[in-house]
């Protein structure tokens, strides 16, 4: 059951239900955004699709009325600077019809576990995940503004598999910051440090779809939930986009529909929120190829995890970007003769690295560096990115 990577991200619903704590408002101001709490991706099913992180939602008083999600990102956001608005913890009533929430928005959760063999000494790599986007949208029209996803990030090596009680406690230290380490909470606010939450944008892009060749797929484990992996690599590129760009990028939506709307539940009523109509410009991934390249020299042996892609984006009209990248030299590392490797997670992290450094080079000045590398044969591509920057990520026009 715990061969390989054990993934506990799972797609949901379209339908996604913000449980939010809001009271009576303050005068108009435009310069105001209101604190929402932490919200869930479809929560009604939360426990369910979030087994471990929402085991930190309290509502309603009880033993963990101080640490709890909520709690502990009130104490983060109390903190945070915000450039282009104040931030008021006042309630709000949802029949205000000018006011812009923002909220922290649990999207999901993942749990990797794996193998390790190094001088016959058995080991179990764990990595802890969650998966969040701050949103903002306008509470009136039901807008969304924006949003701004992340993913924390948190590994562990123990010689067996931790039980249920350390895999709580270890997604508990991503969100607590008690815990020390990178915050949930500080990753999500840092994003908005200089967002101006009150002008909706022009133009949005959109990760549409990861796809994976036969040859790729099978070099994976075939327990490996396919899917689930998808939308974890999905939401990797959303987040390395962002972080590069702070385009604005719709945020993914589990399920079968890649627009629609979400339905808020307030205290006092319910609200649409209705991400935008057209998303003109979409990004796409194809996996070609993953190949494990193994050289032993004696008691050593050089280990590759190459991967092979093309990064699309489609515009309105045209192709803007069509990139085939590689990952070759970058994804080798020496190490014990003897060692045992699990494919299937040293392929997703060196697809990882590749996505990351393409989503950098989404600028006005692309690494030609890494083009160079990952693309030798590509005659302007730099070109291409640019463009690709220019039409669906640049905010400054």
């Amino acid at each position: 059951m715990h061969k390989g990577i054990l993934d506990t991200v799972i797609s949901g619903k379209v339908l996604v239900i913000f449980i939010l704590c809001f009271f009576s408002s303050l005068p108009a101001n435009s310069a105001t955004v209101y604190w929402g709490g932490v919200s869930f991706a479809s929560w009604d099913d939360r426990q369910a699709l979030f087994p471990n992180t929402s085991k930190f939602l309290c509502r309603g008083g009880g033993d963990c009325v101080d640490s709890n999600l909520d709690s502990w990102a009130l104490g983060r956001v109390l903190n945070a600077e915000f450039s282009a608005f104040n931030l008021s913890t006042d309630l709000i009533s949802p029949d205000q019809i000018e006011a812009v929430i923002m909220t922290p928005m649990i999207t999901g959760e993942s749990l990797a576990v794996v193998k390790d063999i190094t001088n016959n000494k058995v080991s179990y790599i764990h990595v802890y995940r969650i998966y969040a986007s701050l949103v903002f949208f306008e509470v009136g029209s039901g807008r969304l503004i924006s949003a701004k996803p992340v993913v924390v990030q948190y590994t562990d090596t123990l010689p067996l598999i931790a039980d249920s009680h350390a895999v709580s406690q270890n997604f508990a230290r991503l969100a607590n910051p008690v815990s020390g380490g990178v915050n949930l909470f500080d990753e999500l606010f840092k994003r908005a440090v200089n967002t101006s939450p009150f002008s909706f944008s022009e133009k949005y892009a959109r990760v549409a779809s990861i796809n994976i060749a036969p040859q790729a797929l099978s070099e994976l484990e075939s327990t490996l939930d396919i899917n689930a992996w998808k939308m974890q690599v999905s939401r990797q590129l959303e987040a390395y986009i962002v972080d590069a760009t702070n385009g604005p990028l719709v945020p993914s939506i589990p399920g079968d529909h890649l627009t629609g709307e979400f339905a808020a539940t307030f205290s006092s009523g319910s609200k649409v929120i209705k991400l935008p109509s057209e998303v003109g410009y979409e990004f796409s991934v194809d996996i070609a190829k993953f190949k494990e390249i193994v050289k032993i020299n004696r008691k050593q042996k050089t280990n590759c995890h190459a991967v092979k892609l093309i990064l699309r984006l489609n515009g309105p009209f045209d192709t803007i970007l069509e990139a085939p990248l590689t990952r070759t030299k970058r994804s080798c590392g020496v190490i014990a003769a003897d060692k045992q490797l699990d494919k299937t997670y040293y392929f997703t992290q060196s697809l990882y690295s590749l996505l990351k450094e393409s989503a950098a080079s989404l600028s006005a000045k692309p690494n030609k560096e890494f083009l160079k590398r990952a693309a030798p044969k590509s005659k302007g591509v730099d070109k291409q990115f640019i463009k690709a920057w220019e039409s669906a990520l640049d905010s400054s026009w």
